[in-house]
């Protein structure tokens, strides 16, 4: 594993897509074949930009050139950036309209950007999708601000998944409830970008650096263990 420079543990990037270089060159055979496959323009800038943005975040990290690192899929889906010396980075990706975001550290973290500006029925998707406190958070913002609220509780427990190795899973987003935390002691951060939101799932302490990180300050969260109906801890001890 690399050694961490000591002013950040997490390098985050958030950029519009079309402000990313073009660098197919940097990417390795297996992603330009996949790059290659997109018949779309929109989703083939998506993986670029992305790919070309988490290789400029990890030289930023430990150094060696963009081409140099090579984009590989680890255990549990997990993915990684190997460079020159054996070094290892954790990378998550996401993409929204017309931004791309990236984040890479020595540890797992999970990234998700949510920017849908479609009109919903906010209310009804987080009574059905997430837990009941999660929803009595998005649903305690006027009718104008639960889109954004829905956003960021999507990001940040997309961003979990991600973190976790477990995925996107929709069952699991009712299993888990967000919690507010300060910013400086929270396992997640959630930006408030647009209409909508960019969250981390890291660790408590983490230290973020990155010269195009969203503005704004970040809210705070932890993802605490679930208590409703069926988890573990609401099921009777046997004597």
């Amino acid at each position: 594993m690399p050694s961490v420079p000591p002013e950040h543990d997490v390098l985050l990037a958030l950029a519009p897509i079309a402000s990313v270089p073009a660098r197919a060159d940097w990417l390795g055979g297996e992603e330009r074949g996949r790059l290659a496959a997109f018949a779309s323009g929109p989703r083939r800038a998506q993986f670029l930009a992305g790919h070309v943005l988490a290789r400029q975040l990890a030289v930023d990290f430990a150094g060696g050139e963009p081409a140099a690192w090579h984009f590989h899929i680890g255990p549990q889906q997990r993915r990684e950036l190997l460079g020159p010396g054996g070094l290892r980075l954790c990378l998550s990706l996401s993409h929204s309209h017309d931004q791309v975001a990236a984040a890479v550290s020595a540890r797992p973290i999970g990234l998700d950007l949510e920017l849908s500006p479609e009109p919903r029925d906010w209310a009804g998707l987080a009574q059905r999708l997430f837990s009941p406190a999660t929803a009595a958070w998005v649903l305690g913002e006027s009718d104008a601000g639960r889109d954004r609220r829905f956003r960021q509780a999507w990001a940040l427990l997309e961003a979990q998944g991600k973190r976790s190795g477990e995925g996107v899973q929709r069952a699991a987003f009712r299993r888990q409830d967000l919690r507010p935390a300060e910013a400086g002691e929270a396992e997640a951060l959630c930006w408030p970008v647009g209409e909508g939101g960019l969250a981390l799932a890291g660790w408590r302490g983490m230290r973020m650096g990155g010269k195009h990180r969203p503005a704004g300050p970040a809210s705070g969260w932890d993802y605490p263990a679930w208590t409703g109906a069926g988890s573990p801890a609401s099921r009777p001890t046997r004597a």
